[in-house]
């Protein structure tokens, strides 16, 4: 509930709640029990008048290591896959061997959603995400989440936690913490080694229900009924939702400072609808945090510059024709094609002037006539007018030569005729 509320855990608070969480774990596994199903869900914060207390609830698949012969290791071993996909280890997807180190495995996965928000493996497809728990990577903390920074330490601490091969990760949760504080305490131990007991005082003695102690051979027995009856009830848990037991789960927890941890913690719990804004924490370079901002913020750049030259180009749509007209065209002018047979130009060649007169003259009234258009115009109409004069309709040839428009009607030919013309006409 406060990862979908806050998103991500500030580092700090992090780690004030998973110091109960490998504590409670430490006294697991030193009974032997290996939960199994570690997730988000399974991590109770209890407010109690001593401050905020952390469990790990919900024992239904747990597996006691001693056991592995009785009836619960024989359940275990018929080939169904106990546990929630996202958080399952490389052997719970692979249906291996199990023990405390998948624990440590799981719990990597819930740490690395905690301070990131997202999980390292996901997918609509269980078996899909189960395989990438077997065969892929976990993303790097820097990439998952750019806009955050995280101690410089990390990187390795979750690279190793979830490690595919049990033998490469932290060999026990005491291991895993020291890791998480920044002073790595990895002691050499093979697989099937005990875990040493906590030093007194550190941890609480496993509880029941009622609050009172109980003996190992309770708990097994507790564990035992309820994995029976989930089994028996319910054998596909792929589904990350198992049913809950109706034997009470056993409840391994523990507390720093007699129940209550810092202040700071505090706030995951009692401060939920003012999430806290993100910290930049040490560890990560500068250039890595700014390479890390631009890949963030570049999708919404390259749409607010896209945005702004549709524009630009919408508000200067005359400008570019001209632009075009003035500088692409020319370029291209001497790849085109003939000119059609109807053209004027192709008109003027083959003597037609009356057939290219109207077609220009047609262009000049609906006023798409060109500056090359017109020149040819006042050509035709002087050619026109020649004609006329030869025929002795010197009236005819004024009237055209008076049509010459621009700097053609200032020249010297059009001058010439025009005075030559009128004298024969009697003007």
């Amino acid at each position: 509930d406060i990862l979908k509320e806050r998103d991500y855990l500030p580092f700090d608070e992090a780690m004030s709640i998973f110091k109960q969480v490998c504590d409670a774990l430490a006294e697991a596994h030193k009974r032997g029990v290996v939960h199994r199903d570690m997730k988000p869900e399974n991590i109770v914060i209890e407010n109690t008048d001593k401050g905020v207390y952390v469990k790990v609830v919900d024992f239904g698949i747990a597996k006691f290591l001693q056991e592995a012969e009785d009836t619960i290791g024989k359940i275990t071993k018929t080939g169904t896959v106990c546990g929630s996909p996202t958080y399952m280890s490389p052997e719970q997807c692979d249906d291996g061997t199990v023990d405390h180190r998948s624990d440590i495995y799981s719990l990597g996965v819930v740490f690395y959603e905690s301070i990131t928000g997202k999980v390292p493996f996901s997918g609509t497809d269980i078996y899909h995400v189960m395989t990438m728990h077997v065969k892929e990577p976990p993303p790097r903390l820097r990439f998952t989440r750019p806009d955050l920074d995280f101690p410089a330490h990390m990187e390795q601490v979750i690279e190793k936690v979830l490690a595919k091969d049990p033998d490469a990760r932290y060999q026990s949760v005491d291991d895993l913490w020291e890791a998480l504080k920044g002073r790595p305490g990895d002691r050499t131990r093979s697989p099937g080694t005990q875990i040493p007991a906590p030093r007194t005082g550190e941890l609480p003695a496993l509880t029941g229900a009622a609050g009172k102690s109980v003996s190992e051979a309770e708990v097994a027995g507790v564990v035992s009924k309820a994995l029976q009856k989930r089994m028996s009830g319910n054998p596909d848990l792929l589904a990350g939702q198992p049913p809950v037991p109706s034997a009470q789960p056993a409840v391994a927890s523990a507390t720093e400072e007699g129940g209550r941890i810092p202040t700071s913690a505090l706030a995951v719990v009692s401060n939920r609808t003012s999430p806290e804004p993100s910290r930049m924490r040490a560890g990560v370079s500068l250039l890595d945090r700014v390479v890390g901002t631009w890949q963030a913020a570049a999708p919404a750049l390259l749409t607010i510059l896209l945005s702004a030259a549709l524009l630009w180009v919408v508000a200067n749509e005359t400008l570019i024709h001209s632009l075009i007209d003035q500088n692409i065209k020319p370029m291209f002018a001497h790849t085109k094609t003939p000119p059609d047979a109807q053209s004027p130009e192709s008109l003027i060649e083959k003597g037609k002037l009356e057939q290219a007169r109207a077609i220009l003259e047609k262009h000049k009234k609906g006023g798409h006539l060109s500056p090359a258009e017109a020149d040819l115009l006042d050509t035709v109409y002087v050619r026109l007018a020649r004609k006329e004069a030869q025929q002795k309709h010197f009236k005819n040839a004024v009237s055209l030569l008076e049509k010459v428009g621009g700097d053609a009607s200032g020249s010297d030919e059009v001058k010439s005729l025009l005075k030559k013309y009128r004298k024969a006409a009697g003007r």
